[in-house]
């Protein structure tokens, strides 16, 4: 079984000039190198534990060192730089580190995260310096009590929106068992069949991709359902309703002084342009009323994008199964249907609100920006222009292929068009996936930054900083605990790590200046006791062999692929 002693924390270069202003994510570059021996040798070789890509550094510079509880740095360089803190170490020579210092191998800069005291030392019980004095006995016996409950103007809109949901709910209900009942008395049943088991598909993949990506302050499941539920029930009804007024008064203008393509052309764009306003509107107002509810749970682009991709695909779902069971009886309609609203149906709801949402999620992260109103604006823009397009393309082809005297070659060039719509749509997913990247890698800067002084004091281990940077690596530990020592354990466990990360994060929240943010849901300190009580039923699940042989209570873990 492997120990690991501690980390090493690989800063950027942005840090040399110190610490990153309160509530400013960390640089997404840095990285955590685990220490699993006693001796951990740095150098530019490729045999070296640590090998550094720096033309400064030589090919066996540095030597790590643990002993007896303590921590030693070597310098094995005939000339080049081995700094601890702002102290040279001269060649051959050794100086003592403590665990938090930062230290230097030709340019790069580093910090040695490791427990004050020896691992064997460490305790981790409910006495310690974190010693909640405020937390109430139900905080730590109810893991639900970290949720802060919603208050005052945020009460009054939670009710709001439970009101608005049994309304809709009831509307929806109605609206579809009247279009399924129709089809079904009509002879279309193989359509309510594809009406009401393909749409669950790509909404069950909008789903699945949440789940992957979602690694490391995960959303509650709660949340997720209800923005899923917003999209498709609550979103339903106005949605409908102002089209429905709308398309009639569309469809009457007769625009004389054009001829009939051009008439045609600015008929599709005007329908276009309802749907793509109207749609955006009545989804996005399911992350607004996200923000405003639980301003915590939405506070940077990843929670944008999670949450609009789902109120997405509730309403596909939704779209979908109308569009199912009021389409022709016929093998080419129920292609173009499995094709552009199953097979890539995906790629339209979830990218347009997913668009809005990193625009508020844009703003959220970045607490003060100059004009904070400006990137929701543009993320809604971008999202109108879009769904506009996609339906304006969509109206264009309809008309094409239903005119009768239109040739083959249109009838072609249409279809053509149509594969030709989902191409803005993969740009657009393609820009969301890479910014989507980017802020899971300054959640995982959250981390490494506010979880140096736990690891410190013993309320982290090294093992817990290191696993929890790596999603895959977290992934297989869980795994392995639910197959081999059963669903307590792996449960504790599971919930053990997301009380370290909403400890983290509650750290980075309580650095934000009064003002830029809402009130944590809990304070650190009650995250501190949750750990407490849960490592404390890690130790009491276990057997006693493994409780001797592991200080985390953990079995062992693999960072490899």
């Amino acid at each position: 079984m492997t120990t690991i002693r501690g980390v090493v924390r690989v800063l950027s270069p942005a840090a040399d000039a110190g610490q990153p202003a309160p509530g400013q994510l960390v640089p997404e570059h840095t990285l955590a190198l685990p220490i699993l021996d006693d001796v951990l040798t740095l150098g530019s070789d490729l045999h070296n534990a640590v090998v550094l890509f720096d033309p400064e550094v030589e090919s066996e510079h540095a030597l790590l060192r643990y002993q007896r509880g303590a921590w030693t740095l070597e310098n094995l360089a005939e000339k080049g730089v081995v700094r601890v803190e702002d102290v040279t170490v001269p060649p051959h020579m050794m100086a003592a580190i403590a665990p938090g210092q930062c230290f230097q191998v030709g340019t790069t800069r580093m910090q040695l995260v490791a427990p004050d005291l020896p691992l064997s030392l460490m305790v981790l019980a409910e006495e310690g310096p974190y010693a909640s004095q405020s937390t109430t006995g139900a905080l730590l016996q109810n893991p639900r009590a970290l949720w802060r409950a919603p208050r005052g103007l945020a009460r009054l809109g939670l009710l709001a929106v439970l009101g608005g949901f049994i309304i809709a709910f009831v509307l929806v209900a109605i609206g579809l068992g009247t279009l399924i009942t129709n089809r079904v008395l009509t002879g279309g049943g193989s359509n309510v069949l594809a009406a009401l088991t393909l749409p669950l598909i790509p909404a069950a993949g909008i789903i699945l991709l949440t789940a992957l990506i979602d690694r490391y302050e995960r959303e509650p499941w709660y949340l997720l359902l209800s923005a899923f539920l917003w999209g498709a029930i609550i979103a339903i009804p106005p949605a409908v309703l102002i089209e429905k007024t709308i398309v009639p008064a569309i469809s009457a203008l007769s625009f004389p002084q054009l001829p009939r393509m051009g008439a045609d052309l600015v008929q599709s764009a005007l329908l276009g342009l309802n749907y793509g306003v109207t749609e955006e509107v009545v989804k996005g107002a399911g992350l607004i009323a996200l923000l405003l509810i639980v301003r915590d749970r939405f506070e940077n682009i990843t929670d944008g994008i999670l949450y609009g991709a789902i109120i997405g695909a509730g309403f596909a779902m939704t779209e979908n199964i109308a569009y199912f069971v009021t389409a022709e009886s016929s093998r080419l309609a129920l292609t173009f249907l499995i094709i552009g609203r199953v097979l890539l149906g995906w790629l339209g709801h979830s990218t347009f609100t997913a668009c809005f949402g990193a625009g508020l999620g844009y703003m959220r992260e970045r607490r003060a920006p100059l004009r904070p109103w400006l990137p929701p604006l543009l993320g809604f823009l971008v999202a109108v222009c879009l769904h506009s397009l996609f339906d304006f393309v969509n109206s264009q082809a309809t008309i094409a292929v239903n005119d009768a005297p239109a040739s083959a070659l249109v009838k072609t060039l249409t279809v053509l068009a149509i594969v030709a719509n989902y191409i803005p749509l993969v740009i657009a997913a393609v820009v969301l996936w890479t910014m989507l990247q980017r802020s899971l890698a300054r959640e995982a800067g959250v981390l490494r930054e506010y979880l140096v002084d736990e690891v410190r004091q013993g309320v982290v281990t090294p093992e817990e900083y290191v696993v929890l940077q790596h999603a895959s690596a977290r992934q297989r530990l869980q795994r392995a605990l639910l197959l081999l020592r059963g669903a307590r354990l792996w449960w504790a466990t599971r919930s053990l790590h997301a009380a370290i990360v909403g400890l983290a994060f509650a750290k980075w929240r309580a650095s934000i200046p009064p003002g830029d943010t809402a009130p944590p849901f809990a304070p650190p300190n009650a995250y501190r006791a949750r750990i407490r009580r849960l490592r404390r039923l890690l130790r009491d699940s276990q057997p006693p062999a493994d409780q001797a042989g592991s200080s985390s209570n953990l079995p062992s873990m693999s960072l490899g692929g």
